[in-house]
């Protein structure tokens, strides 16, 4: 197990300097603009983001609690919000998403005293959910507020969601049989009806809107220029995001949406507007450790 941690620590160490080299290199970034630019920051906007980002956390919530039971249940809610805060400060500070996600999965098992193949298994198909409702958000916008396809990057993207969408059914459904998932629902006498699904779409539309806008905000914060009409590029930049390939998204984020927004705006203006998504995620992170340990002590103390 710390063989796997230090060499996928240093696969991703490797990804990030290779990333900062393509990005001062290839993209011919001036580090010295985000210093000029953060002086000049519209700080309530950038707080709105911060706020935006925050609601898309909340909503990832309400998801799992679909997920997890058949119908509301607030003493369940208050477990997976602790998950929430720890994943989401393990992720921005200490070992990437990916551990996050697995710190989640186990203050969740140990909460709602489940095993952890089952969480796990949860776990792993509300990424997927996530991801196949992202992606289908992005393409919709794309389809109805961009031009029509004549940008070969357009063709590619298009074709990369299919292969995405068909690959992530697939997955979904194999990951769900190899740990007993559906057995664990049947036991529950919990059947997913299509109330529950359309609360779940409705859910990762809303909570996809919400991160796609906060990078927006972001960008017009410091002074950068892009239509609305591309809010569904900024999402299919923002994907590399969800990579297990980085800390926390950082360089290949920025590449990322370089290479997706370059056409719109000036790469200056992306990239910092990236370093000050990633910063939003960082500060909701530390708030999320604050009151994880907050919360934690307190439950703790009233236990006694």
């Amino acid at each position: 197990m710390n063989s796997f941690f230090s060499i996928k620590n240093l696969v991703k160490f490797v990804i990030f300097i290779c990333c900062i080299y393509l990005i001062k290199s290839k993209f011919n970034y001036d580090v010295n603009t985000l210093f000029d630019l953060v002086i000049l920051i519209n700080l309530p906007l950038y707080f709105s983001s911060i706020i935006l980002i925050s609601i898309s956390f909340i909503l990832a919530i309400f998801k799992w609690e679909l997920l997890f039971g058949k119908e509301f249940n607030f003493l369940r809610f208050k477990v997976l919000l602790l998950a929430c805060l720890k994943g989401v400060f393990i992720s921005n500070f200490l070992f990437g998403s990916l551990f996050g996600d697995l710190f989640r999965v186990h203050e969740q098992s140990k909460g709602l005293k489940l095993s952890f193949n089952q969480s796990l298994a949860i776990a792993i198909a509300d990424r997927f959910y996530t991801l196949f409702f992202y992606v289908i958000f992005a393409f919709i916008l794309i389809i109805l507020l961009n031009r029509p396809i004549t940008q070969s990057f357009d063709v590619l993207f298009y074709l990369l969601v299919v292969i995405f969408l068909m690959a992530s059914s697939f997955l979904c459904v194999l990951i769900l049989r190899s740990f007993k998932v559906y057995d664990f629902y049947k036991n529950m006498n919990y059947h997913p009806n299509a109330n529950k699904i359309f609360a779940y779409a409705c859910y990762s539309f809303f909570s996809s809107l919400c991160i796609g806008l906060s990078f927006y905000l972001i960008l017009y914060s410091i002074g950068g220029k892009i239509s609305i009409n591309y809010l569904g590029n900024i999402l299919a930049g923002l994907l590399a995001n969800y990579l297990p390939i980085s800390f926390a998204g950082w360089g290949v984020r920025e590449i990322s949406l370089s290479l997706v927004l370059a056409r719109f705006s000036n790469n200056n203006f992306i990239i910092n507007s990236s370093i000050l998504f990633g910063l939003a995620n960082a500060i909701i992170g530390l708030m999320g450790g604050i009151l994880y340990f907050g919360l934690k002590k307190s439950l703790m103390v009233k236990s006694k």
